[in-house]
């Protein structure tokens, strides 16, 4: 696949994960966030197994596609579960930290891929 066409997997991926993220969290209202999350760490497993696989541009762009999947599934999802599990005096402490270990997460997956 030509080079030029990596942006194009973010608009995939976007294009995927907008419309999905307020269905998920209809969903995890539902049936419960934790079930919401594992469901969408299973389609991040399988997206990763798409791109392995990938020996063609519509993999690899479906592979973006199931990660946009994943995202929808989980980003909003996992916002959620701090809200309904933080005193509302921690909330904005809460998001704190839960969005720096996401970043450090983020940043460690990154310096052990490099």
């Amino acid at each position: 696949m030509d080079l030029a066409w990596t942006p194009m997997l973010l608009v995939v991926m976007n294009a995927v994960a907008v419309p999905v993220t307020p269905l998920a969290g209809i969903w995890s209202d539902r049936i419960g966030r934790p079930k919401v999350i594992l469901a969408g760490f299973a389609v991040l497993a399988i997206s990763h197994l798409v791109f392995a696989a990938a020996s063609s541009p519509v993999l690899v762009f479906l592979g973006a596609a199931l990660w946009g999947l994943h995202v929808g599934m989980t980003q909003g999802v996992f916002s959620a579960l701090v809200a309904d599990h933080a005193p509302a005096e921690l909330r904005g402490t809460a998001f704190g930290v839960f969005n720096l270990a996401a970043g450090l997460a983020i940043l460690a997956g990154v310096r052990g891929s490099a």
